[in-house]
């Protein structure tokens, strides 16, 4: 079957069951290293294009099997509200120590992502909340450390009227012992001097304590 093609304006190819013609043709050579390019393009288009989809699809797999960053400190103390345990402390004084574990599971804490500390009492029969207070916080640069503006709330009722009693001051400063999705740990030290009831000078005192809450 016969066939022509043009090249350009002045240039045209003919196919014939003779052979292949070329009409009007000024410059053979030219022609002739244009056919030859067109030739091998159309020989390697399917292996670059069969590339070009692998590549692709490389990319796209890469890309979705990327690991998806850590959460943050923060991300994880502020993913819910944290609900007391215990308190486990060691408290000692001119030679006298005493340690303890007592439940806190009457309290519970709320970090929220604008700084804001809630401090609530926690009904542990329904485990409705009510809130005490709130404060604002800071997390070190190192995300070892939280500072809050008051302590004022953090503790039972029982345990702030017993520190009340002898003038004893929180920290507002506690370290993150451990901080996972279920677990907050935190670990914090006092060191006072205090005055006892009929102690003429102030008695040193030292409170190691940790706290522990779940999610």
């Amino acid at each position: 079957m016969f066939g022509i093609r043009k090249l350009n304006k002045k240039h045209y190819i003919t196919n014939t069951p003779f052979g292949v013609f070329f009409i009007k043709i000024k410059n053979f050579e030219k022609l002739y290293k244009l056919t030859k390019f067109e030739t091998l393009f159309k020989r390697n288009y399917m292996k670059i294009s069969y590339l070009f989809k692998i590549l692709v699809l490389i990319v796209i797999t890469t890309a979705s099997c990327k690991k998806k960053s850590e959460p943050t400190t923060k991300d994880l103390l502020t993913a819910h509200i944290w609900i007391g345990v215990n308190t486990n402390y060691t408290v000692n004084s001119i030679g006298f120590t005493d340690a303890q574990v007592v439940s806190i599971d009457s309290t519970a804490l709320e970090f929220t992502k604008d700084n804001i500390v809630i401090f609530y009492s926690r009904d542990v029969n329904t485990s409705v909340l009510t809130e005490r207070n709130r404060q604002t916080y800071t997390i070190s640069s190192d995300n070892k450390k939280i500072e809050i503006s008051s302590m004022n709330g953090w503790l039972t009722t029982d345990l702030q009227a017993l520190i009340s009693t002898y003038g004893i001051t929180v920290p507002t400063s506690i370290n993150i012992e451990k901080i996972t999705t279920e677990e907050l740990i935190l670990k914090g030290i006092l060191q006072q001097n205090i005055l006892f009831p009929g102690v003429p000078v102030p008695v040193p005192l030292t409170a190691n304590y940790t706290l522990t809450y779940q999610k």
